[in-house]
């Protein structure tokens, strides 16, 4: 775009005008009530009347829109656009081209959603960038007769046989293709439990992985205590407050029976968390705690802390399968900065105490060593 000697704007304001008609118009022409609304909604506050009047007045100049305006060129008729070609990545215009294919059976709000899609789609081959736009319309076909199931049923029924899909075209589209974000807590979700085999139970133990959990139900401590597999992040990046409360999360008894699992929380004397003594394990517990502000590390924390001591660790890497530029952990508890500093370099899994089982020790709530 050539430049201008209009005072009013600023260098650059033209391409950001040409990119938000690109983006919230079809490109060829918008209906005269709605050109203003566009600019208006989507330009910086600094672009007042006076401001979209002279772009408008520019544009019109050179072609770009035509049409019949009235004095502050406001549009008395429909506004035929010829944008100038933008340049664009040739993947991105194959998926342009796969939305704008099927334009007549989208709203507006989903061809928008759609042409601002995620960048993961444009890893896909045209072919698959066509069958994704020609199944999220189906998609909506179903979720207006009301025949939708569990989120991932239907991701993988109409997106190209992928249940992760929907996640990947993100809440954006799919909440205009009518799957709202709360969709997903419809899901029952199935945990691992192991307890009393009379149902009752004051202490609640999280156990990260499936090996300790299993090494657990075995054990005679599973007599004196709940213990939940969490399998890492499973539950607590899975809205585990909602589904406690909505029914959503059911226990799967491995050892004991079928536990009502909001009521044995809610009634819990302690809730305590065992994991990988690294700082992954400790975001588990600081993401759970946020689901139960009174739950503490279980005592086993400091069993591994002397396993790290002695010398029985490993370094964050591809030999432990564990990356070496782990995310940085908030605690809210200066108990346990000394334990966050002493997992910086090495880490101890937690299946480095199960043989011999520790007993009963893991019920209790860990203590710093030097406290």
């Amino acid at each position: 775009m050539e430049s201008t000697n209009m005072g009013l704007l600023e260098p650059g304001d033209l391409e950001f005008v040409l990119a938000v008609l690109r983006a919230k118009t079809n490109g060829r022409r918008v209906q005269k009530g709605r050109l203003w609304a566009v600019l208006e909604k989507n330009l910086p506050a600094r672009f007042n009347a006076p401001v979209i009047a002279e772009v408008l007045r520019y544009l019109q100049e050179r072609g770009i829109v035509t049409g019949q305006f009235a004095h502050g060129m406001r549009p008395l008729t429909n506004v035929s656009l010829d944008l100038p070609e933008e340049e664009r990545p040739e993947n991105v215009k194959t998926w342009h081209q796969a939305v704008l294919s099927k334009e007549d059976n989208l709203s507006r709000i989903q061809f928008d959603a759609l042409m601002g899609a995620p960048s993961a789609v444009l890893s896909l081959n045209p072919a698959d960038q066509a069958a994704l736009v020609e199944g999220l319309i189906s998609l909506s076909e179903a979720v207006r007769n009301g025949t939708l199931t569990d989120t991932y049923i239907t991701s993988a029924k109409y997106l190209l046989g992928s249940s992760k899909a929907l996640d990947i075209v993100g809440t954006q589209v799919a909440s205009a293709f009518g799957i709202p974000p709360e969709a997903s807590l419809n899901r029952i979700q199935h945990v691992l439990t192991a307890g009393p085999d009379d149902g009752r139970a004051d202490t609640v133990l999280f156990i990260e992985n499936m090996a300790a959990f299993s090494a657990f139900a075995g054990s005679e401590t599973r007599n004196q205590a709940l213990a939940i597999c969490s399998f890492g992040y499973g539950l607590s990046m899975e809205n585990l407050g909602v589904r406690l409360k909505d029914g959503g999360l059911r226990s799967c008894p491995a050892v004991g029976p079928r536990y009502a699992l909001a009521d044995i929380l809610a009634s819990a004397q302690h809730i305590l968390f065992w994991g990988d003594l690294d700082r992954e394990g400790l975001r588990i517990y600081m993401s759970l705690r946020s689901v139960f502000p009174g739950i503490r590390l279980s005592a086993a924390y400091g069993l591994m802390e002397a396993e790290l001591r002695r010398g029985n660790s490993h370094p964050y890497g591809p030999f432990a399968g564990k990356s070496t530029d782990q995310r940085s952990i908030a605690l809210d508890d200066p108990a346990l900065f000394p334990l966050l500093e002493a997992v910086n370099d090495r880490a101890v899994d937690q299946e480095a105490i199960c043989d011999p089982w520790p007993g009963e020790i893991i019920l209790h709530p860990y203590a710093p060593a030097d406290a």
